[in-house]
């Protein structure tokens, strides 16, 4: 799969964002909720209810109908054990603020663990390894070509990270700080 050209709406990251899940095995359904479009992704392993919205504030307001939908499903068929494995994905380009007290919903949100998981991604960039990273617990992993040994570790793992759309800022500096023995907790 490669880049879509013109890439730019929710609707053409959840466009791309399905496509990538049923390219990693998943069964797919599109379903009209509250004005949001779902995708109702099934694999051998679990369960997914994705949307894509255009601003944070449409995320959170999507959730709680995309948790019902997913709700109503978990519990109006026999799903097994992939009851246990159910996500709600909610994906939005806009980025989070620096800080302040428009984070606090995305927290609150990230952590509601009632029934099934949120996962919540912003500030997707609107490239296929964009949406390959915000979807991560689900795809398989980009496979690094070559040795490994012909790389040094640290150095494809930060062009591992990089890949997967982590800033390359960010994945230098985590390595920095573990090779002078500091902590995680210290890259950001």
């Amino acid at each position: 799969m490669t880049d879509v050209p013109g890439f730019r709406t929710d609707r053409d990251l959840l466009t791309l964002a399905g496509r990538l899940l049923t390219d990693a095995g998943f069964a797919q359904e599109e379903t009209v909720v509250s004005d949001s479009i779902v995708l109702l992704s099934e694999n051998e392993y679990c369960i997914v209810a994705l949307t894509a919205t255009p601003t944070l504030d449409e995320l959170v307001s999507a959730e709680p109908q995309v948790a019902n939908l997913l709700h109503e499903r978990l519990h109006g068929a026999d799903v097994g054990p992939k009851l246990w494995d159910a996500y709600v994905v909610l994906l939005t380009q806009e980025r989070p603020p620096d800080h302040g007290t428009g984070l606090h919903p995305l927290f609150t949100l990230a952590y509601d663990m009632r029934g099934f998981r949120r996962i919540a991604r912003v500030g997707i960039e609107p490239t296929l390894q964009g949406a390959r990273s915000a979807l991560t617990p689900f795809v398989a992993p980009l496979r690094l070509h070559g040795t490994g040994l012909a790389t040094p570790p640290l150095l494809a793992l930060s062009s591992a990270l990089v890949t997967r759309g982590v800033d390359e800022g960010l994945a230098k500096r985590a390595i920095k700080i573990h090779r002078s023995g500091g902590h995680l907790d210290d890259v950001f």
